[in-house]
């Protein structure tokens, strides 16, 4: 008889939370919640931008000196993240480091970064200034002052890891649900056909919709979670690579595909260049993409956009 299990811990800076359902008589439950959310703990050490012990912290403090020699999983990872840089109209990055460094200076000051100071500091998020030596395994900047941060990336890879971890301890049917913008499930709940997962508003926190999730990862981006305040104005942390300012409008964009990373950036897509380019740019790469929404607040009226195939319930 299948059991649920359900337990959750503060990592990687959000409520990372697992759902399995698993056959209480084969599987050792103790067992199997130690292995994913250990599975978590290794990977956000491995990557946190904030832990000077990490893998992470020692390319961002060393790499600008000499190549720094990588594990093989980091290395592949942001090798991945590159090649996502490089394919999707400068809407994605993980070099946005020394702007973000500039918007949180700006909001100690109180005052808006001028447009030279902006164009100066976005010359470091330039991908050619990243070197990777796949024959030496080693990671090298090319400047002083370059930095790479895989936060949102690296959240959507951990998902799919402990995802892939789980499946092989047996688990048929499960939900892994990293701060609810980065999500994966596979198999169906106890009794019912779909994971029913809400979309809240733009604006707060009512739900709008219920999605259906199946055997698919969704990933929400949006700029109404956290703000740098300048002069009394709110500014959105999500920066655009293109050009090195926050988003301004108020909007949010929900993205289902195969694999929560790839969902991650694709949602990051989604802000920026709309449904239609989004979908033509994940055609042209051959990325699988399932349907996706996008919610934008103006003049205080909600506009939705979907794809028809999207499973949804408004």
């Amino acid at each position: 008889m299948d059991h649920k299990l359900r337990q959750a811990y503060y990592l990687m800076g959000t409520l990372v939370e697992v759902i399995a359902y698993i056959d209480s008589f084969s599987i050792d439950s103790n067992l199997l919640l130690e292995k994913a959310f250990t599975e978590f703990e290794r990977i956000e050490k491995t990557f946190s931008y904030f832990d000077q012990n990490s893998e992470l912290s020692r390319v961002n403090s060393q790499a600008s000196i000499h190549p720094i020699k990588v594990s093989k999983e980091f290395f592949h990872v942001v090798s991945l993240a590159v090649s996502y840089m490089l394919t999707s109209q400068e809407t994605f990055s993980i070099m946005l480091s020394p702007l973000t460094q500039l918007w949180h200076k700006a909001t100690i000051k109180n005052k808006i970064p001028n447009t030279k100071t902006i164009k100066t500091i976005k010359k470091l998020t330039n991908p050619n200034l990243l070197v990777l030596n796949p024959s030496n395994q080693t990671i090298f900047f090319q400047k002083q002052g370059v930095a790479i941060d895989l936060s949102g990336f690296v959240k959507g890879y951990a998902v799919d890891c402990v995802k892939k971890t789980l499946s092989q301890l047996g688990v048929s049917s499960g939900m892994i649900n990293a701060g609810s913008s980065s999500i994966t499930a596979w198999g169906l709940p106890l009794g019912k056909d779909a994971w029913q997962l809400g979309v809240k508003h733009v604006q707060n926190n009512t739900v709008i919709a219920i999605l259906n999730l199946t055997s698919n990862a969704i990933s929400t981006s949006g700029t109404s979670e956290r703000f740098f305040t300048i002069q009394n104005k709110n500014f959105s942390y999500l920066l655009n690579p293109k050009t090195g300012y926050p988003l301004i409008d108020l909007i949010s964009a929900t993205v289902l595909c195969p694999s929560a990373l790839e969902a991650e950036v694709i949602s990051k897509m989604l802000l920026f260049l709309g449904q239609e380019e989004t979908l033509n740019c994940c055609e042209k790469n051959g990325w699988p993409i399932d349907s996706l929404l996008v919610q934008k607040l103006n003049s205080n009226n909600t506009y939705l956009s979907y794809t028809d195939n999207l499973p949804v319930i408004f």
